[in-house]
């Protein structure tokens, strides 16, 4: 389509989707304004880096599925995170940042004595949370057989 004149508006009322687009080399900018970031990762991006690249928002960044972590790891700000619906907690436990730099990201509604800003042990990752799930279906297998 892009190779043969039609902009990426008018593939897309064609009933192309965004992965089809990408694929008949549109460019990100080109997807952005025509696909909203719920369709982004169906696009077959696979990073959140890609999408700020592309220019997309933290909020359509989290809509298309990416954790606070991985956006945080692209290059969203911790405001960015704030305003794109990140909860403080999970900012707090995934992105590991302390009270006072969520305070200073414009993050209310917490309490410097909660036990996640107080025991740096008590900030688990998400590798932890996949190896529990890895954990989990390795042992319904050996069940299945036992």
């Amino acid at each position: 389509m892009c190779e043969a004149g039609y902009s990426c508006e008018e593939a897309r009322e064609a009933g192309y989707t965004c992965r089809d687009a990408r694929q008949s080399h549109y460019s990100s900018p080109q997807l952005k304004a025509c696909y909203s970031g719920r369709v982004f990762n169906a696009a077959g991006y696979d990073t959140c880096k890609e999408a700020l690249k592309a220019g997309y928002s933290c909020k359509e960044s989290r809509e298309a599925g990416f954790s606070c972590k991985e956006a945080r790891e692209a290059g969203y700000s911790l405001k960015d995170l704030r305003v794109g619906g990140y909860e403080w907690f999970q900012v707090a436990i995934f992105c590991r940042v302390t009270y006072d730099q969520l305070v200073k990201a414009g993050y209310t509604g917490m309490d410097r004595d909660n036990k996640i800003f107080q025991d740096p042990r008590f900030q688990p990752s998400e590798d932890t949370y996949r190896a529990n799930e890895a954990r989990n279906d390795f042992w319904s297998a050996f069940n299945m057989w036992a």
